[in-house]
């Protein structure tokens, strides 16, 4: 009788102590369930704020876009205008000229002087992913913006930065027969060469398919396109920049309202000038040049742009400058049939001073506001967004020019930076 007695409680022992552990065991569960979830919301929190400060950035960058751009008596223009040399961080940043603006910068961190600089910390906001294994070179420079905290007093909870790029200083690549400029000499299509810069002979930048193309990197996917060097392009080719007729009187006006493949003359990209020169290829060019005459012309007319330090204010200005009939009569290859005046006249139906397309890259950040005095520290989350914003013949609200609006918006990846 003991020993049923002592069996029995044995087993009840070894019973209890079993359903001690699964409780342990499930109250362990539980915990790391928790814990988890918790994590998995905190981490949540964190990229909802980090893409909070990325679309602040991108609405303020957008009302500066606005403010300063957005009369017709504005011009604008790339860095390299004011002398910034190819391959400085700084090139590619975008000025607005124009009374009492002189210039302003748009990009966060800027110091508005007549060369541009940024203070304080940065955050790159173009890469080696947009522009290529060989970032840092000439018309492949990478872009920099100044970090702007944002506070949630006392703490601070994360950063915004923002960088708004010229599309009109680029050659347009996507230009249907019916929306492009003719020559007023000799009645060809007013397609720069873009060929070359995106290392593609055979492109056709009239192909049907090429419609429904909504950013520059889907282009190789298109048959026309097929196997285009796009990402060392960035800085050289958009789909197509759009000019109000208030731009470039000149044009001839597109169904949709816009002179369509507009040229912003205040650009020192070589490659870009050697596309206007090499219309409407460089197989068979409107001014004959052969590909070392053209090359020679465009470096020549770049490094004069460069050396004025100022951005031109008209047409006319350009062509008084000298630059044009300077660079067809010392280059090796001499431009003999044509002068400034004619060469002008020809693809005035394109040439501006000013652009009206951009395009805007945002950064935002968050972090623990525990961790906000730690400089070590890397944020919680971060977002970068990018938009193509467009100038219309549409009044602004707050007496601002015309109005821009947003015509594509993306999020980006840490690939696409």
């Amino acid at each position: 009788m003991k020993t049923a007695l002592l069996n029995s409680r044995g087993f009840a022992l070894v019973l209890v102590l079993s359903l001690l552990a699964i409780l342990v065991l499930l109250t362990y569960t539980i915990a790391a369930v928790t814990k988890v979830s918790g994590e998995i919301s905190t981490a949540a929190l964190y990229q909802t704020q980090a893409r909070q400060n990325a679309l602040v950035a991108m609405r303020y960058a957008l009302g500066e876009l606005q403010k300063y751009a957005g009369g017709d008596n504005r011009v604008t223009g790339m860095a390299g205008v004011v002398g910034v040399a190819g391959g400085d961080k700084l090139r590619q940043l975008t000025g607005i000229w124009g009374n009492p603006v002189g210039p302003r910068w748009l990009v966060s961190g800027a110091a508005n002087g007549g060369i541009p600089s940024i203070n304080g910390n940065r955050v790159i906001m173009v890469g080696s992913n947009t522009v290529g294994s060989t970032a840092g070179s000439e018309d492949q420079e990478t872009v920099e913006a100044g970090l702007i905290e944002v506070n949630r007093l006392p703490y601070m909870i994360g950063n915004m930065a923002y960088w708004v790029g010229d599309e009109g200083v680029k050659v347009s690549t996507v230009l249907p027969d019916a929306d492009t400029q003719t020559s007023a000499l000799n009645g060809q299509l007013l397609r720069p060469d873009m060929r070359r810069i995106i290392q593609k002979p055979s492109f056709d930048p009239s192909a049907t398919e090429l419609a429904g193309v909504l950013l520059l990197a889907q282009l190789p996917f298109t048959q026309t396109a097929k196997g285009a060097t796009i990402s060392s392009a960035f800085h050289l080719a958009t789909l197509c920049n759009r000019a109000l007729a208030s731009t470039i009187p000149t044009g001839v006006i597109s169904a949709q309202g816009y002179i369509k493949g507009a040229f912003n003359i205040n650009t020192t990209s070589v490659l870009v000038w050697r596309g206007l020169l090499e219309y409407p290829d460089r197989n068979n060019p409107a001014y004959g040049l052969s590909s070392t005459s053209s090359l020679r012309n465009a470096e020549k007319i770049t490094a004069r742009i460069a050396t004025r330090g100022v951005p031109f204010t008209s047409v006319a200005d350009f062509l008084a400058s000298g630059i044009v009939q300077d660079a067809f009569a010392s280059t090796p290859n001499k431009i003999t049939s044509m002068t400034a005046q004619e060469f002008i006249t020809d693809v005035s139906p394109i040439l501006a001073v000013r652009s009206d397309t951009f395009r805007i890259r945002a950064y935002g950040d968050a972090m623990n506001p525990a961790d906000a005095d730690d400089v070590n520290v890397t944020p919680d989350s971060v977002a970068y967004c990018e938009t193509i914003v467009q100038r219309t013949n549409e009044d602004d609200s707050g007496g601002n020019g015309k109005k821009f609006v947003i015509t594509y918006f993306r999020w980006l990846g840490p690939d696409d930076i």
